[in-house]
């Protein structure tokens, strides 16, 4: 099992190949919109709620790697608070969520459920947890100058 200073190092490692980050996020991303839009009516579910579990740790995924992949270099030079920046970050996905309900709202077969944005807001959280638990920001140059 890998304890939480490996961890550290990975999320660091990644933090430090942004392009790497980039391209996790980009298929986190269309993974996440696929799954979000495809008709899953017909899908076994594994337990109870699994989907707001996988809304959940989609968005934590989704908000993490948006942080490390984007990191907002140019709000970074005008803002120099971390946890603005990470805000900033949280609402971008938090939009994405409210725009993936509203397509499901308009599919014939899905439905739109203030319980999946609330597992989004929840997944959003823990991500935000774990960038701050980590400490990613206070030694680290988010520019590539």
């Amino acid at each position: 099992m890998y304890s939480f200073a490996s961890i550290k190092r990975i999320v660091r490692a990644i933090f430090s190949l942004r392009w790497l980050a980039s391209i996790i996020l980009l298929l986190l991303f269309d993974i996440a919109t696929y799954l979000a839009l495809r008709d899953g009516s017909n899908q076994p579910h594994l337990f109870e709620h699994a989907d707001k579990v996988f809304h959940m740790l989609g968005f934590t995924g989704l908000s993490v790697m948006g942080f490390i992949a984007l990191s907002f270099d140019w709000l970074k030079k005008n803002i120099d608070s971390y946890i603005a920046v990470a805000i900033i970050n949280a609402g971008v996905w938090l939009l994405y969520g409210c725009g993936i309900e509203f397509l499901q709202s308009k599919l014939p077969y899905r439905q739109a459920s203030l319980g999946d944005l609330f597992a989004n807001l929840t997944g959003i959280l823990l991500g935000l947890i774990f960038i701050f638990s980590l400490r990613l920001y206070p030694d680290l140059e988010l520019t590539d100058d």
